[in-house]
């Protein structure tokens, strides 16, 4: 019988901070008799984290040390920093700051060894950002770790925080073999990640409703007040072209300008965009939903109802060749003299 997991209601954060605390301290030696498999589980995972395996003589937590998600030292002689991240992001350079604290405060024979510990979904694109003497450990690396300890330990804490992140990968995974119209949050992130992959750029936001999937071409002006162009998976799933503007354009002069320019340079290309367009005067604009593409007698639908994964390839394809498409229409807008930026 299927029974209630711990880890579906403490979702925060803070709730993994504990977890993680509480699984490394269960790699001290001292708690081997206790439960000989979670000691072993949890040394293979300090090894995990520190990118290495030791043998492990004693771990020390310390939890917001510096204000450090998880702090621990192992064997009194490698300091181990993780942020730790479920559905946000990195921000104000943390890692950094934290290893410079560690660094000016505490004396360690081995410098801090940074983790970004990432049990939920993230866009490549966030985290390309990172600092590259970070390791980040993924909830497939977590699972892999891990999973061969179900059965060997019973420890109910230690399962349902497993069976929790597996249920969170499996979702994401279901995009591959699920409807569209079925598809969780998570599975649209599964798939967007794939996007991102496949298309070799693009960025997502983990709140798919909010930030969609957009996939950025290049600049239309050439000064420092550019326009960008963007394919873009909108909450509605539909399929958009965006505009997106450093300054502010006069309704008038400047998106209605860049609008016809497109429309026309559209028509060129035997591409054809049936919904409404929409104006507003600021610095993100929606030119048009595109609710029916046609493209040389093929049509493409993106909605709800719509059965589709990345392992068909013409989303793909279609998507690079929009991508052409679009980049032609970027050209044609270059030579337009009269769109105005205030």
């Amino acid at each position: 019988m299927k029974t209630p997991n711990l880890f579906n209601y403490a979702t925060s954060e803070l709730s993994q901070d504990a977890f993680l605390l509480w699984l490394l301290d269960w790699a001290n030696p001292m708690y081997k008799d206790a439960d000989e498999q979670l000691n072993a589980a949890a040394q293979k995972f300090v090894c995990l984290l520190l990118g290495k395996d030791i043998e492990i003589s004693s771990v020390k937590c310390k939890k917001q040390m510096f204000h450090i998600d998880v702090f621990a030292v192992i064997n009194n002689r490698y300091p181990l920093i993780i942020e730790d991240k479920t559905e946000t992001k990195e921000h104000s350079k943390q890692i950094k700051r934290y290893r410079d604290l560690v660094n000016n405060k505490s004396k360690y024979p081995e410098p801090p060894h940074c983790v970004y510990y990432k049990s939920g979904n993230e866009s490549m694109s966030n985290l390309n950002k990172l600092s590259t003497d970070c390791n980040i450990i993924f909830r497939k690396q977590i699972l892999d770790t891990l999973l061969p300890f179900i059965g060997k330990t019973n420890n109910s804490i230690f399962v349902d925080y497993l069976y929790h992140i597996h249920e969170l990968e499996t979702i994401t995974q279901s995009y591959l073999t699920e409807s569209a119209g079925e598809w969780k949050e998570e599975a649209w992130q599964g798939f967007y990640m794939e996007l991102e992959k496949q298309l070799e750029m693009g960025n997502w936001g983990a709140d798919f409703y909010k930030d969609g999937f957009s996939l950025p071409l290049c600049p239309i002006t050439a000064d420092e007040k550019q326009i960008q162009l963007y394919l873009y998976i909108d909450k509605f799933r539909n399929l958009c072209i965006k505009a997106k503007c450093k300054a502010k354009c006069s309704p008038t002069n400047g998106w209605e300008g860049i609008i016809n320019k497109i429309e026309s340079a559209l028509k060129s290309k035997d591409l054809v965009f049936d919904y409404v367009k929409s104006i507003s005067d600021g610095n993100d604009i929606k030119l048009c939903d595109i609710k029916r593409l046609k493209n040389n007698k093929r049509s493409m639908f993106i909605r709800k109802n719509l059965s589709f994964s990345a392992q068909q390839p013409y989303i793909v394809n279609q998507l690079k060749e929009l991508q052409k498409q679009l980049s032609f229409v970027a050209d044609e807008i270059k030579k337009t003299s009269y769109i105005e930026i205030k």
